[in-house]
């Protein structure tokens, strides 16, 4: 009984801490000029893979969720999906839903797919900042994803994200990986929070 007590108050100081300093996260972005579908389910399900481990390894399956935007070509609205879970199923929609024959005469628009645990809505009402997040994104001819995560968080199982970055890029043609240290909001010469970074803010940086 004491045991669990006990247990329950460092997990309780521990929530509590996380919300009085300040997380500090480290930033991957895989980038690749060639040309490719990197929202292509054949092409992405091996990198969907590679982020489940990870999520899974931080144990953070149950607050993960999916949101992504896209569009027809000339249609002022983003394509709808519902409520997206982090689960193999949702995967597929994301990267499927308007690629069946039904729209075969529409032109789909892939602007960005983003993975949030805790989600944006979370994010919104609380102020408590995500574990996780990673942008798939297709930006002016440059496509790739950035994986963002607390540096703590990376310091605790370093072997392992690294290898996970170096499998992802290995699915990536001609890809370079940039890695970068910051905090979650615009500061310090970064314009944009990590959910709005770009390809070509991330290029600035030295």
């Amino acid at each position: 009984m004491i045991k669990n007590l006990l247990k329950n108050i460092k997990v309780t100081f521990i929530k509590d801490l996380d919300k009085i300093i300040i997380p500090k996260y480290i930033v991957f972005n895989i980038n690749s000029s060639s040309i490719f579908e990197l929202n292509d389910w054949n092409f992405y399900k091996a990198i969907y893979e590679i982020l489940n481990t990870i999520i899974k390894e931080y144990d953070l399956t149950s607050r993960a969720y999916i949101r992504t935007f896209q569009s027809f070509e000339f249609d002022n609205k983003w394509l709808g999906f519902g409520r997206m879970k982090w689960n193999l199923e949702n995967n597929k929609k994301w990267a499927q839903k308007y690629k069946t024959k039904e729209y075969s005469n529409m032109n789909l628009q892939f602007f960005n797919t983003e993975i949030w645990s805790p989600d944006w809505n979370h994010f919104d009402k609380t102020g408590d900042l995500p574990k996780f997040f990673s942008k798939l994104y297709n930006e002016n001819g440059n496509q790739g994803i950035f994986i963002a995560l607390e540096l703590r968080m990376y310091n605790n199982n370093q072997n392992f994200i690294d290898k996970s970055i170096q499998n992802i890029k290995e699915l990536i043609l001609n890809s370079e990986v940039k890695i970068f240290e910051r905090y979650w909001t615009a500061s310090s010469g970064f314009h944009n929070n990590i959910q709005d970074i770009t390809y070509q803010e991330s290029t600035n940086i030295k």
